[in-house]
């Protein structure tokens, strides 16, 4: 069976989005037994890597800070682990590509299929024991499991204790770090009460904030980040060290969008890609330049992030990076222009 390796990390914020990745045949050396079925299924268990193809989109897969998500994705993720691998996914642009996949050995087994199938797992694979570890595995009540499970693990992994807005607003004072927001902002030219603003969005001034992803600390900052900007874990929690990165991720970000010359309109374009992703925020400026849109305004570009939810548009075929939680990003940078005006006033 020709399978590929290739791993391709994925830096939340800076990264643009997951690439395709391209398909290169390796050998399987099996056991020797009597059944060339077993021997496949023994293959992929020794590998520890198990393929699945499937399509962009919430009830499949997709990408959401740094981690996959998607129905189809949770549930063969779980499969996965069942049989003792890891699971690897290519997403591809329609169910034709997947079938040739399928045929060339380049995937496991395709991952599309209708999850209210009672009597066998939803898949297609040529793999006579692969299909009948999933058949094994799979319950009518399989997928409800899976995504209460996915619930709990995202509740028990979120740990946020949210501050006051204000410290003291007699005197002006938004918080214990405001000094720390004036250093830092000053060296990338923004008002430090927006940062301010961003962290009260982040993590509510909770210098020990997790999320369940992973981020962490004042401005939710992931290990993955840290890691490409040369910041070591260990000195991630330390507010002093949180701000800094995030303000170093605020100038690479506001460097990408240099091309927007009004500033506070980039300032709308930085915060979306800090939050979803640029690859995203590149798609919506392309399909707003694609429909007669200004892509350097706000209020064209935040039309298309919002569109980007919708089949018809996150598979247009200018569209890299596939579908994205939209509202989710238009409501952050809502939100944080809000609290900064309070802020200002």
């Amino acid at each position: 069976m020709n399978r590929n390796y290739l791993l391709i990390p994925v830096f939340l914020l800076l990264a643009s989005c997951q690439q395709q990745k391209s398909h290169k045949p390796s050998v399987i050396f099996a056991k020797d037994t009597d059944t060339a079925d077993v021997v496949e299924l023994d293959g992929i268990q020794q590998s520890g890597t198990v393929i699945a193809g499937t399509l962009n989109g919430p009830e499949y897969y997709y990408e959401w800070h740094g981690h996959g998500m998607g129905i189809q994705y949770l549930l063969a993720d779980a499969f996965a682990q069942s049989i003792g691998a890891r699971l690897e996914m290519q997403v591809a642009k329609d169910s034709a590509e997947l079938k040739s996949w399928l045929e060339a050995g380049q995937i496991d087994f395709i991952a599309i299929g209708d999850v209210r199938k009672k009597d066998s797992a939803p898949w297609e694979t040529n793999i006579q024991s692969l299909r009948n570890a999933m058949n094994a595995w799979w319950t009518p009540r399989r997928e409800s499991e899976v995504l209460a499970q996915f619930t709990h693990r995202v509740k028990q992994g979120t740990r946020i204790h949210r501050r006051p807005m204000w410290r003291n607003r007699g005197r002006g004072e938004i918080s214990d770090y405001d000094h720390i927001f004036m250093r830092h902002a000053s060296r990338i030219g923004w008002d430090w009460k927006l940062m301010a603003a961003q962290c009260f969005q982040e993590s509510g001034f909770d210098p020990q904030a997790r999320s369940w992803a992973g981020a962490q600390g004042l401005m939710q900052i992931m290990p993955s980040t840290a890691r490409q900007l040369g910041v070591p874990n260990s000195k991630i929690w330390n507010p002093e060290t949180n701000i800094a990165t995030a303000a170093r991720l605020l100038s690479n970000l506001n460097g990408k969008y240099s091309d927007i010359h009004d500033s506070d309109e980039r300032i709308n374009f930085v915060l979306a890609a800090y939050n979803g992703g640029s690859g995203h925020i590149d798609d919506a400026r392309t399909l707003t330049r694609k429909n007669g849109g200004n892509a350097d305004k706000w209020n064209d570009v935040r039309h298309w992030i919002l569109q980007l939810q919708y089949p018809n548009t996150y598979r247009d075929p200018d569209v890299r990076c596939g579908y994205m939680r939209g509202t989710e990003t238009v409501e952050y940078v809502s939100s944080i222009r809000s609290h900064w005006n309070t802020y200002r006033r």
